[in-house]
């Protein structure tokens, strides 16, 4: 199994290519695109995970795939615990966005495939929720679900050695 997921050429184009359809549809130029995955908790840090090394590598490809000047990369979905974990948390990044005047943010989930909980209810329910609380305009990108090209690229992972 390839290693170097994160990079897949048809994962990055995906993003780039859901980035730019939303985008279409609005022609706000103080728009700011969130790049998002998972948020963990950070004492994996101390092991020296890749995670984080990994999703930043995944976020500047694709703000630079979709040619995005105003983006963040975000964590998202921390757990319900007293410890602490991987931040820039989505709201506070949203918030600090609105106070460089970007009200409207388009949210592209990258750190998951498919819908679940973490997109439907955390995106899409506490996000959707916070953002129109504090006048932010929030649009989430679609996940690739069963997009041909990542299924692809899925397979093409699984089959392919490891380097």
């Amino acid at each position: 199994m390839r290693l170097d997921w994160h990079l897949d050429p048809h994962w990055i184009d995906y993003w780039a290519r859901a980035i730019g359809r939303e985008a279409a549809a609005r022609r706000d130029p103080g728009r700011a695109v969130l790049l998002s995955a998972h948020s963990l908790p950070a004492r994996m840090l101390e092991r020296k995970d890749p995670y984080p090394n990994l999703l930043t590598e995944t976020s500047t490809a694709i703000a630079h795939a979709a040619g995005l000047d105003r983006w963040s990369f975000t964590y998202q979905s921390p757990g319900n615990t007293t410890e602490p974990w991987l931040g820039p948390d989505i709201q506070d990044v949203m918030l600090d966005w609105q106070r460089r005047g970007a009200r409207e943010q388009l949210v592209a989930s990258f750190g998951f495939v498919f819908d679940h909980l973490e997109t439907l209810y955390d995106l899409d329910v506490v996000v959707a929720e916070f953002a129109r609380e504090h006048g932010i305009d929030y649009r989430r990108v679609p996940m690739p679900n069963d997009a041909d090209d990542v299924v692809e690229a899925l397979a093409t992972t699984v089959e392919t050695p490891a380097r």
